[in-house]
């Protein structure tokens, strides 16, 4: 949702009683898997890359050989990001910050203000905006490399980051067959094959790959049943998954990140640090300051990555047509009906 602008005053938030709890998600998984480094140039570099010829027999006569072959050369490619800054402001009346005893709303007897410092709290509130800011850019960031100060720098996302390694579903549902491709691809492609590799996937693609498990046999014990996939073995290795999906990921959209190579690049104000807090200067009876941080992502070489477009957007019935009895039994035992 928009939120207000301007001052908070008197009238606008008002003070209510009660336990408060954010109905935004705040929790950033990618982010904080990420770790990061400092760096003092708003450009970084995310990798450095060079092809060789293709193999083949050569074929090489005794007369050819007396005579030096034409000389070749490896040339040689950079690629590269940039930060992008994230920037809020709060301001607070004094008049607002010494009126934390006024209720508005119900008011039952023994209750009190649940936000006892208005400042605090718009700034808790900022600072959380920033971090799913990140966390958005991280899948969905388009890269802009700004040349004047009236453009922004935008950093590149992973989404729009992989080129190499993509695979179109054409509106299938996500299958082991899709996902055989995927291990095969980067394990053909990358050096670290799949070693390290988080699939992110929507909410609505988390459905499609259980449905690996409950269209094949629910599996069922004495005290629970249903599935919940977290890894799934290829011939290639395994492909780990991001639990219950990311809500910045795109409906349709699969992508399978080698998490261990990206970082978070911070880019830090000298004698500031970076996401800091500090207060502008007052025009009146109010406190006003602003929050500042600069932030890009480096995903390292983007064919160690790849991904899955076109899915489909919605799920079919599971037809769940056998029942696996975890029975702890060497032979797994098959039934349409549980007595």
């Amino acid at each position: 949702m928009a939120l207000p602008t301007g001052t908070a005053g008197v009238f606008a938030p008002v003070n209510i009683a009660g336990l408060l709890l954010a109905k935004t998600d705040v929790r950033t998984p990618l982010f904080n898997m990420l770790g990061g480094v400092t760096h003092g140039a708003r450009e970084f570099l995310t990798g450095a890359e060079y092809e060789l010829d293709s193999a083949s027999q050569p074929e090489v006569t005794e007369t050819d050989s007396v005579t030096a072959p034409t000389p070749s050369y490896t040339t040689r490619t950079q690629a590269k990001n940039v930060t992008q800054m994230l920037h809020r402001a709060v301001s607070v009346t004094y008049r607002k910050q010494s009126n934390t005893q006024a209720l508005t709303g119900l008011n039952l007897q023994g209750l009190t203000n649940n936000v006892p410092s208005e400042l605090a709290f718009q700034i808790a509130g900022r600072t959380a905006e920033v971090r799913n800011d990140m966390e958005y850019t991280i899948l969905q960031g388009t890269y802009n490399l700004a040349t004047t100060a009236d453009t922004a720098d935008k950093t590149r996302g992973l989404n729009e980051a992989i080129e190499t390694n993509v695979i179109a579903a054409a509106s299938a549902e996500l299958t082991p067959d899709i996902l055989i491709e995927v291990a095969q691809t980067l394990a053909s492609v990358s050096p670290y094959g799949v070693a390290g590799v988080l699939g992110v996937l929507n909410a609505e693609q988390i459905v499609q790959l259980n449905k690996i498990v409950t269209d094949e046999g629910q599996r069922v014990t004495m005290s629970e049943a249903g599935s919940n996939l977290l890894t799934y073995l290829t011939p290639f290795g395994r492909l780990n998954f991001l639990e219950g999906g990311h809500r910045y990921q795109t409906n349709g959209t699969a992508t399978f990140v080698n998490i261990s190579r990206c970082r978070n690049v911070f880019q830090s104000v000298p004698e500031k640090g970076n996401f800091f807090y500090e207060a502008l200067a007052k025009t009146g009876a109010a406190e006003r300051g602003q929050i500042f941080g600069q932030w890009g992502l480096d995903h390292g070489h983007e064919w160690i990555h790849a991904k899955v477009t076109g899915l489909a957007t919605s799920t079919a019935a599971t037809t769940a047509p056998k029942v696996f009895i975890d029975n702890d039994s060497d032979n797994p035992v098959y039934t349409d009906e549980v007595s």
